[in-house]
């Protein structure tokens, strides 16, 4: 399992190393969604004046301007949905990875708080906690590995195990 790019301890780091994006992306979205939700408001709804026969009206011309608001309105509610669906997904997650986080003993807690959310890398890090790097580098790890659990569950907690027996 040693190298796998794809398991569970590796994913619940690289969600670790991308909490600051992720609330910037959620700080940032707010004002997208508004923005896109302003637009909206400015597009008018089109309705067509034309009957069926096509009799009604001001002429050919009308149509074109009704479809192109209407294919601007589905651009901006599909954009819209898209972005909803990311901030409820990008929320979900960091919660889990906070309530994860707050499930450590302290040590590993403050060390994980300071190399990730922080963004201090362990070199620097081992001084905040006055310890030496590779004592600082393994609370770092467990802790990492904990919160896999925590995320993955089972799958999680099979590749830890394994990977252990393998060393």
């Amino acid at each position: 399992m040693k190298g796998n790019k794809n398991d569970c301890v590796t994913l619940a780091q690289n969600h670790l190393s991308n909490m600051v994006y992720y609330q910037k992306f959620l700080d940032n979205a707010a004002a997208d969604m508004e923005d896109i939700r302003h637009r909206l408001e400015s597009v008018p709804v089109a309705v067509s004046h034309y009957g069926i026969d096509g009799t009604k009206g001001s002429g050919g011309d009308g149509m074109i301007g009704v479809e192109a608001e209407a294919e601007r309105r589905i651009l901006l509610m599909s954009q819209l949905v898209s972005l909803e669906k990311s901030t409820t997904e990008t929320a979900s997650l960091l919660g889990k990875l906070e309530a994860a986080i707050m499930l450590l003993p302290k040590l590993e807690k403050d060390v994980v708080e300071t190399v990730y959310k922080n963004g201090i890398r362990i070199e620097k890090a081992k001084d905040i906690h006055h310890m030496s790097e590779r004592t600082c580098r393994r609370v770092c790890r467990q802790a990492v590995c904990k919160i896999a659990v925590t995320l993955y569950g089972a799958a999680a907690a099979r590749e830890i195990f394994f990977a252990r027996a393998v060393e």
